[in-house]
């Protein structure tokens, strides 16, 4: 998380996971990349905290990797119903969010910080440093 840009990070969370690579390029959706997702986000959720929305959201997403994994293992079409069924409950769980919702926020931390951060080239880390630092300030009365 030191080293993947906030953009990046933003993709992987809406279910764009090629995004996690390196070099973004189609992935196949592996036990291995279900293990390092999870991974990733208990290290976000242990430094961040989460909402219980967001914890939802993101067992709905798991819930889908695996099926789509039993998918390809048994070819048993009746786990595509499963699928498109969560994927339902996903998208509504998506609509809480705004689209360009995260670009807002980073709208308001430029402004607070009075630097352009670049959304490519700024770490994950470093982009919620600069937001908890924007709740101190606020918490505080400072801003």
């Amino acid at each position: 998380m030191e080293d993947l840009p906030i953009f990046n990070w933003w993709k992987i969370s809406s279910g764009e996971y090629k995004y996690a690579l390196k070099e973004v390029k189609e992935v196949d959706v592996t036990d291995e990349l279900i293990d390092f997702i999870e991974k990733w986000q208990q290290d976000f959720f242990d430094r961040y905290g989460i909402s219980d929305d967001f914890e939802d959201y993101f067992e709905t997403q798991k819930e889908i990797l695996e099926l789509q994994c039993d998918l390809a293992l048994t070819k048993d079409r009746f786990l595509n119903t499963k699928i498109n069924l969560l994927k339902q409950k996903l998208k509504a769980k998506q609509d809480y969010r705004r689209k360009g919702e995260e670009y807002e926020l980073k709208a308001y931390l430029d402004k607070f910080m009075c630097i352009q951060i670049d959304a490519k080239k700024t770490s994950v880390v470093e982009y919620y440093g600069y937001l908890d630092l924007m709740k101190k300030e606020y918490k505080n009365g400072k801003a």
